[in-house]
């Protein structure tokens, strides 16, 4: 029964990154298209009712998109002192966890050989 659930719990964690990359790509193609039809905007702007601050808008838009699709930050943050020592401790001690997939696939081994 524990194999059966792993089995299950991986095939779930699966489906969670593949809706995550589609997300992604989404998001890629949207900003792409946003960026395309700003910079469009740009070169017409004395003739059309769009404002300059409205393309600004939509090219940070287009920007912030894209970062979130390549997993970049969107924002830039600074962190000195103890705010560093603090978020240094918590990604060591994140990546020092196994993942769900590696602790699975490890429960999996161990049971087969206990079988």
């Amino acid at each position: 029964m524990v194999a059966f659930d792993i089995v299950r719990e991986e095939a779930r964690i699966e489906a969670w990154l593949q809706r995550s990359a589609e997300i992604d790509e989404l998001d890629w193609q949207h900003g792409q298209e946003l960026r395309e039809k700003a910079m469009r905007c740009l070169k017409r702007l004395d003739e059309e009712s769009i404002t300059l601050g409205q393309i600004l808008q939509a090219l940070f838009m287009a920007s912030k998109l894209q970062r979130l699709a390549t997993q970049k930050p969107t924002d830039r943050v600074q962190l000195t002192g103890v705010a560093l020592d603090a978020a240094i401790e918590r990604e060591i001690a994140r990546l020092s966890q196994p993942s769900p997939a590696i602790a699975s696939s490890e429960l999996l081994k161990n049971s087969d050989t206990e079988a």
